[in-house]
């Protein structure tokens, strides 16, 4: 069976039409088979009728045909463009049925190495990731029994054994009665997206264990002076001073914290915040403070630095306060 027959859906295929001669050849040899007609007690007119009536059905079935042959070239057109549009989509596109099973697979699907014709009878879930599958099952499932789009990533298994990142959508084809009878999936290849998020995942657990390792109290805002992230200084600071983590650690307004400030350091702390928003906005770009900030049993002083992420304003700001009391 050539690739063509196998891939049930794959438009394109030749129609012809009978010879019409042939036809009349016959229609010949079937009359001739018929008893002849009385014709002993027939009038004019009534041959005149029949002769009439033979007329309008072979023009009605001549004009039949020609409906037919132009609903069918119709077709053959839209079938070429159906081809045309799915070789050339960067996504892949499928057609499955209600168990996933494969009917249809679009020229896109190339890219994972497979000859179009070798995936057709295929179930999707052969080619999932054995890591994944579990989910994607589950997935299935709820996506079948809801009747509803889904969206899915998964890594999925290439001809040569390697594996793509796909994020696929899934969606019904109804019959005549409205009941799902097949279903479309329509897939892309996302795996630099995922690499490129592995990576900022990467970074960002480097960057969180390189703050987590420092003596420095630092904390990171936000655009709007809300705290994100702080380091294991800064919250062993606050609970070695009676400071509530929720005033100062992550989700905290740390310049409502800084302005409402009262006491013997509320100055420092108020300019400490107007700094922080001038910073935020792009107005200036490094600020330093040094204040004291003495304990019951013992006299401190501190260092508050404040340094912007490098993006565009409003941006995000490192807040930094370093013991300098033995310097």
């Amino acid at each position: 069976m050539n690739e063509e027959n196998k891939n049930t859906l794959h438009p394109g295929t030749n129609i012809s039409f009978p010879d019409p001669k042939q036809i009349r050849e016959q229609a010949e040899q079937k009359a001739q088979s018929l008893p002849p007609p009385n014709l002993a007690h027939i009038t004019r007119e009534e041959i005149e009728l029949m002769v009439r009536e033979l007329h309008v059905n072979q023009l009605a079935a001549d004009l039949q045909i020609e409906q037919l042959r132009n609903q069918l070239e119709k077709r053959d057109e839209q079938a070429v463009l159906f081809r045309i549009v799915t070789e050339n989509m960067l996504d892949m596109l499928a057609l499955t049925d209600m168990k996933g099973n494969i009917l249809f697979a679009g020229k896109s699907h190339e890219i994972l190495g497979y000859e179009l014709g070798d995936l057709i009878g295929k179930n999707v879930m052969d080619f999932v990731h054995p890591a994944d599958l579990p989910h994607i099952l589950e997935d299935f499932a709820e996506f079948v029994a809801m009747d509803h789009p889904r969206r899915v990533e998964y890594r999925y298994r290439r001809k040569d054994g390697s594996y793509l990142w796909l994020e696929t959508w899934g969606n019904f084809i109804a019959d005549e009665n409205g009941i799902p009878e097949k279903i479309v999936f329509s897939s892309r290849d996302i795996t630099e997206r995922k690499q490129a998020e592995e990576k900022v995942s990467d970074l960002n657990q480097f960057f969180s264990s390189t703050i987590e390792g420092l003596s420095y109290h630092i904390a990171v805002l936000d655009q709007q002076g809300t705290v994100i992230l702080v380091n294991r200084a800064w919250r062993e600071f606050a609970q070695s001073n009676g400071i509530s983590a929720q005033q100062v650690s992550e989700g905290a307004d740390y310049l409502a914290v800084c302005s409402d400030a009262h006491g013997d350091n509320a100055e420092e702390a108020g300019a400490f915040a107007e700094a922080i928003r001038a910073i935020i906005s792009g107005v200036s770009d490094f600020y330093s403070l040094e204040y004291p900030c003495h304990s019951p049993d013992k006299k401190r002083w501190f260092t508050g630095k404040v340094t912007p992420f490098l993006e565009d304003a409003p941006r995000r700001v490192v807040v930094g306060h370093e013991d300098i009391t033995d310097r």
